[in-house]
């Protein structure tokens, strides 16, 4: 009788069938999730860091944790400043031509030669071409349409 004549299962359940928890968990050892999530979280922590150095550089570069707010004064300051150099620019030229237009030309009232007129003002000069195109066509009116709007009624 001491022999058991019944040979034992060889799945993790015993001879009621019932499985035991230990035996299907036995090839999951603790220390091996615990050094698989260890890995998994450093692995993440690494991917995180890599992806963000431009962004926590700005952050410590900045001493703010929004840098795009920083960012965007910032270039909106640069285009201003760009502006102020164009708007200051264009004054020069601007200054430029009407101290060549004063030193090439005579002021008005003053005489050109001795013993002429002195002049009224700057009588060569005309109006642009714009301006002239305008005045021409302003006379002009469209001829009458023979076209009644009356019978617009029956289309609706």
């Amino acid at each position: 009788m001491a022999d058991n004549p019944t040979p034992e299962p060889a799945s993790a359940a015993d001879a009621t069938g019932v499985a035991r928890a230990e035996e299907l968990m036995a090839h999951i050892a603790r220390p091996a999730i615990g050094r698989m999530l260890l890995i998994s979280v450093v692995i993440h922590i690494a991917l995180l860091l890599l992806t963000s150095v431009r962004f926590i550089s700005l952050c410590f570069e900045h001493h703010t944790l929004h840098p795009s707010v920083v960012l965007k004064q910032i270039e909106q300051d640069k285009r201003e400043k760009e502006l102020e150099a164009k708007r200051e620019a264009a004054r020069q030229r601007i200054l430029a031509a009407k101290k060549q237009k004063e030193a090439g030309t005579k002021a008005p009232g003053t005489a050109t030669k001795a013993g002429t007129a002195p002049s009224t003002g700057d009588q060569t000069s005309t109006k642009p071409k714009v301006i002239q195109d305008i005045e021409a066509k302003s006379n002009e009116r469209p001829a009458k349409s023979d076209v009644s709007l009356d019978g617009m009624d029956e289309l609706e």
